[in-house]
């Protein structure tokens, strides 16, 4: 038996995964900038009127002013930790 050569390409990871865990500063693609705590990823659906809305992945992000703001990965612009 022959060994077959083959590579698994590398996945890209989610910035909310990156964020989950940790205390960051974050430049949303609305133009604001918000800092806290990735507390955990939820899937929840895009549209809450709608109960048969197509679900998508959520960061519930704790702010530093106790607020909590639901951010997806489209709403990312860019990062720092």
């Amino acid at each position: 038996m022959s060994r077959i050569p083959f590579e698994i390409p590398e996945l890209p990871i989610r910035k909310i995964d990156r964020l989950l865990g940790f205390n960051a500063t974050v430049a949303l693609t609305d133009g604001r900038t918000i800092s806290g705590f990735g507390r955990c990823i939820l899937s929840l659906p895009v549209d809450p009127e709608n109960d048969d809305s197509e679900c998508d992945d959520f960061l519930d992000f704790l702010l530093d002013n106790g607020e909590s703001e639901f951010i997806k990965e489209a709403d990312i612009k860019s990062f720092r930790i």
